[in-house]
């Protein structure tokens, strides 16, 4: 029976060590699909409190397609800049975790959610109605910009 088992010192060590990196190094897991929900749950909270905001509309309604590229990089930007200095840095030089894996796949999951949610707030709460054409794609690029942020902290705050 399992329970009558007694450990090995090196699976004593090995647990200790686990625990260790966790709780003291706060080193991040691996990208799972766990990541992927959390992160949907993330922008969406903080898309919420954007979509609301008449200040919103009226902002998008009056900005050019040159501050809509802005927003966008400076979107990118603070999101690879988020997931290095949250995430990366604490595992820096661990065998195995590659940084451009990491980000990558923390970036592109990131924000595409962020994509995803503000579409999907746009047309459930029918901001598109009172929008232009041309104006529906600025708000959802916009509202991105808030929403990858929330995405990216909800997958890498609970690990710390």
């Amino acid at each position: 029976m399992l329970l009558n088992k007694k450990p090995s010192i090196e699976h004593i060590h090995d647990d200790i060590k686990e625990i260790k990196e966790r709780l003291l190094y706060r080193k991040p897991s691996r990208f799972s699909a766990q990541d992927i929900v959390e992160a949907f749950f993330g922008a969406l909270v903080i898309g919420l409190t954007f979509v609301f905001k008449g200040a919103l509309l009226t902002t998008v309604q009056k900005m050019g397609w040159a501050n809509v590229i802005i927003v966008a990089v400076a979107t990118i930007l603070i999101l690879l800049l988020e997931i290095y200095v949250i995430g990366y840095r604490r595992i820096r030089g661990e065998e195995g975790r590659n940084a451009l894996e990491f980000t990558i796949k923390r970036f592109f999951t990131a924000y595409g959610i962020a994509l995803l949610v503000s579409l999907f707030l746009v047309y459930v709460f029918g901001l598109n109605s009172w929008l232009d054409n041309g104006t529906e794609i600025k708000i959802i690029i916009v509202l991105a910009m808030p929403t990858s942020i929330g995405a990216a902290l909800a997958d890498l705050i609970r690990k710390y």
